[in-house]
């Protein structure tokens, strides 16, 4: 797959705002802070990419993100790929959406031309007691989901189940129930709430145990599919390009993991975001900008030119 030449970037901080905070075994998510990358070429189609480092599960910062990716703009050549995953993901990602653009299709027909326009999705859903996440768990089905996601792991088991059986009767047997420990369990303990949870019909759990060998040690004795994360399956320290399948409990002949597909096909279209707007910042780094652009006062840059095709930094930093 061939990527048009990169003559333009725009690098953006922004803070998303959750509407209210997921909890997780590691702490509440309130706030998510991501780096936004626009890649734009000589015919003016740009394509947008993101690193969403999160502490605990990413082995960069943002600020560490956002350098390897200046170090990748500076690089002239550009052969390699950026030092960070999560910088890794939001140049390829911004590339292959620039590419999609300049074809003038949607990037997932650009990626496969027979891709659906549409496909399921689950809702998270959460509540600080056994009512609230019910009532969210309806809501979300009302809105059209059939499968939602809640976190275990912050409280007790018991508390656990209590929760995941009021979700059960709120959204009825026919809407998926997904649940997420982010390796809260240890591996004594994790059978045992696998065991108590699995009567109420849950499609897989993501990550009940933290590390790949104690994921291993689970296997046999899950009576619930699970799930692992990259993060589970590779550390912090390492990266996988996609996420790993899920895994159930072995039968005699055990096959290869496969990907657990949505049984019922959604209707909805995922949103394409709006594209930023705003003036490229990067806290304490100039600004990035094509040779011969001007400053944020507006006034040209007096340094020479390079090369043509390699990137400087501007002479001026934005506020």
């Amino acid at each position: 797959m061939s990527l048009p030449e990169v003559t333009g970037a725009r690098l953006l901080r922004r803070t998303l705002r959750l509407h209210r905070p997921v909890a997780t075994a590691h702490g509440p998510v309130g706030d998510r802070e991501v780096l936004l990358l626009g890649l734009s070429d000589a015919d003016g189609n740009t394509g947008w990419g993101e690193a969403a480092p999160l502490p605990g599960f990413t082995p960069e910062t943002l600020d560490e993100a956002g350098e390897a990716i200046l170090a990748w703009l500076d690089d002239g050549d550009r052969a390699d790929p950026p030092a960070t995953p999560t910088a890794r993901a939001a140049v390829d990602g911004a590339l292959l959406h620039l590419a999609a653009r300049a074809a003038g299709v949607p990037l997932h027909r650009h990626l496969n031309p027979d891709s659906p326009s549409s496909l399921a999705v689950s809702a998270l859903v959460g509540g600080d007691t056994a009512e609230e996440l019910a009532v969210a768990g309806r809501t979300a089905v009302d809105a059209g989901h059939r499968a939602v996601k809640a976190k275990v792991g912050v409280v007790d088991i018991g508390t656990d189940v209590a929760r995941v059986v009021a979700l059960r009767d709120a959204v009825g047997d026919g809407v998926a129930i997904r649940l997420d420990a982010n390796g809260a369990w240890s591996t004594d303990e994790a059978p045992g709430h696998l065991e108590r949870l699995a009567p109420l019909g849950v499609e897989f759990v993501e990550e009940p145990v933290a590390g790949v060998e104690a994921l291993a040690a689970l296997r046999a004795a899950s009576p619930i599919p699970w799930r692992p994360t990259w993060r589970a399956a590779h550390g912090t320290g390492a990266w996988a390009w996609s996420s790993p399948p899920c895994w159930t409990a072995p039968s005699a002949s055990p096959t290869p993991p496969t990907w657990r597909r949505p049984s019922v096909p959604s209707t909805r279209s995922p949103a394409s975001p709006p594209a930023p707007s705003s003036p490229p910042t990067w806290p304490n780094h100039p600004a990035w900008r094509r040779d011969g652009s001007t400053s944020a006062s507006g006034t040209a840059c007096p340094t020479a030119s390079p090369a043509p095709g390699r990137w400087r930094r501007s002479c001026a930093r934005w506020g």
